[in-house]
């Protein structure tokens, strides 16, 4: 079953904002922000198509107890497909604040910011 935490580690991984993950899977944005908070239980119905939409980019770890956690691998050769803003302000993909290293977000500096690799990443 999907959880909260599996769509937050989606959105990181692809770099995908609320709306683009609503619409890529299909979904309102009010239903993806309440499934990551954990507002609203995943239907089997929800989580297939959360599945479908993210199979070419995304194979989903399921948990071994005692060894890990549920978790996400993005598939080889896959980069971020969302571009990471969202007009209305999702919090996950905004700017850094001034007191956090914005540097990174300069126009000077955006070329250099290097993409994240393809890897495993397991809620505990």
């Amino acid at each position: 079953m999907i959880s909260g935490d599996h769509v937050r580690m989606i959105r990181g991984a692809l770099r995908l904002s609320v709306r683009q993950f609503a619409e890529m899977a299909g979904m309102s944005k009010m239903t993806v922000s309440e499934m990551e908070r954990g507002l609203r239980r995943t239907y089997e119905a929800t989580s297939d198509k959360i599945r479908e939409a993210f199979a070419p980019y995304i194979e989903f770890i399921e948990p071994v107890e005692g060894v890990r956690g549920a978790g996400i691998v993005m598939k080889w050769g896959v980069e971020p497909i969302g571009d990471a803003t969202d007009k209305a302000g999702d919090e996950a993909t905004s700017k850094p604040s001034e007191g956090l290293d914005a540097r990174a977000w300069d126009d000077d500096f955006a070329d250099a910011t290097p993409k994240p690799p393809a890897a495993f990443i397991f809620m505990p």
